[in-house]
């Protein structure tokens, strides 16, 4: 299996508890290594700077990580500040690195394309390519809605967006950023109003109420296991890419739980430390599936 993710590698300076860490972090260091951990050929869509360390690189080379073009440019690295609060978390853009240009046009290269930007670095324009080059296309929104205001990020309507989400499989919001693109605060408002601008699967995370995943006429939900998150940075990356790399030979059903555990496993843990083995995910999606509720069809 083939997987493309595309996204800005970034170094994330976390505070939390007191106690500040930087580390590599975006969706294709988290994705890409979990992705690489599940089986899959891993390729990455990204941009950094040289300021990212020839060390790193070799970091994600080592693990089986190909780069789809060179990832350096002249721009600095993108760079986010993430101060961890008991209920939320701020976060600031400190540098952003350059835009990634989509793939050219061409029969189906992979299996899976996982889009995930984190500063607006993929322009929703580009979807179409992506979709042409996969037979299942992921995204989650949060670089296509992130606003940013003197370094501060907040979340705002995308209507380009919108426009082309009929080409997508899968996506995954949060309330906040369902809310930016639907008006809805309800998570199954929210995922009833994403499958009528169609997309095909709807996955809508609620912390620790759990997520939802809607699927034609099906909803379904689950609740994470009780384990105390570290600091969350990377979870919703990992459940995407699980659930993506499940929906390959499993049932949505069967690849919700997957998807949780795949989030949960080491949620306990600092940054990359939190993308767990396959056995682990295994062994905690067996435990999640029998607590999968279906909250509206037959299931």
């Amino acid at each position: 299996m083939r997987a493309l993710v595309a996204g800005h590698l970034v170094l994330d300076s976390i505070l939390t508890g007191g106690r500040a860490s930087e580390s590599i972090g975006g969706p294709p260091a988290y994705m890409g290594l979990l992705l690489r951990r599940l089986g899959f050929e891993v390729t990455v869509a990204t941009r950094v700077g040289r300021d990212f360390g020839d060390e790193r690189l070799a970091q994600l080379l080592s693990a089986g990580i190909s780069f789809a073009s060179s990832p350096i440019i002249g721009s600095p690295t993108t760079r986010f500040e993430i101060t961890i609060l008991p209920r939320r978390r701020e976060m600031r853009i400190v540098s952003r690195c350059g835009d990634i240009p989509p793939p050219s046009a061409g029969h189906r290269e992979y299996d899976i394309v996982l889009l995930n930007p984190v500063a607006g670095e993929i322009s929703p324009k580009s979807l179409p390519r992506y979709k042409e080059a996969s037979r299942f296309i992921y995204v989650d929104p949060q670089g296509f809605l992130r606003k940013i205001d003197e370094g501060r990020v907040t979340l705002g309507a995308n209507t380009s967006l919108k426009g082309v989400l009929s080409v997508v499989d899968a996506m995954k919001v949060d309330v906040e950023e369902g809310r930016a693109l639907t008006g809805m605060k309800d998570c199954r408002r929210i995922s009833s109003e994403l499958m009528s601008l169609g997309v095909r699967e709807v996955l809508v995370t609620d912390g620790a109420n759990g997520t939802f995943l809607r699927v034609g006429t099906e909803l379904y939900h689950v609740r994470p296991p009780r384990i105390k998150a570290f600091d969350g940075v990377g979870a919703g990356d990992l459940l995407g890419a699980g659930y993506s790399a499940a929906r390959m030979s499993r049932s949505p059903r069967d690849s919700l739980a997957f998807a949780m555990a795949c989030a949960s496993c080491r949620i306990d843990r600092a940054g990359l430390g939190k993308i767990p083995e396959a056995e682990e995910v295994e062994g905690m999606a067996a435990e999640l599936i029998p607590k999968v509720e279906t909250l509206e069809g037959l299931g």
